[in-house]
């Protein structure tokens, strides 16, 4: 195979993959060895439309229901929850880069019983949702001016999470 030869590579991290694996079929790893100065700048070329998705991280994104990862993160709030059967009525997820916040209305499974939003961050950790920080909730705030204002406490976070991203918190 030749140069004229097409790749169509995907915008995403997998697509990149799959890129760079056909170019190594494709014969370009021996562009690298022939050491053509003009060749390594075509190599450079075609590569650099993916250069900002293996450098930077994906856009924040919201696992749909059922899926496995948010099962994965609500399972996450239960371990931790004093109430054997709970429902969460999820008003906000977003992950990214490893990171999660979530904020839940929990309920019992038939409705009647409503208890305390749950807000949390959680960090995924050896393949596992762990929460690192769970919101205060209900006048627990009254005093801490940075956890009483929401904008506040998202900054707060992201000080003591430095990697935490700052997109998964809303706006």
């Amino acid at each position: 195979m030749g140069w004229t030869e097409r790749v169509d590579c995907g915008a995403s991290k997998e697509g990149v993959f799959e890129c760079v694996i056909s170019l190594h079929l494709l014969g370009i790893k021996n562009v690298l060895k022939k050491g053509s100065q003009y060749r390594l700048i075509l190599l450079f070329i075609i590569l650099q439309p993916f250069r900002t998705n293996i450098v930077f991280a994906e856009k924040p994104y919201t696992p749909p229901k059922g899926s496995i990862e948010r099962k994965a993160i609500l399972d996450a709030l239960r371990k931790d929850c004093p109430v054997n059967e709970i429902v969460f009525i999820v008003n906000h997820l977003k992950v990214k880069d490893g990171w999660a916040w979530i904020e839940t209305n929990p309920q019992s499974p038939d409705g009647r019983n409503k208890f305390e939003p749950l807000n949390a961050l959680l960090h995924k950790e050896k393949g596992k949702w762990i929460i690192k920080n769970v919101q205060p909730c209900c006048g627990e705030c009254a005093d801490d001016p940075e956890c009483a204002d929401i904008k506040r406490y998202y900054k707060k976070l992201m000080r003591e999470f430095p990697t935490a991203p700052k997109d998964i918190f809303p706006e």
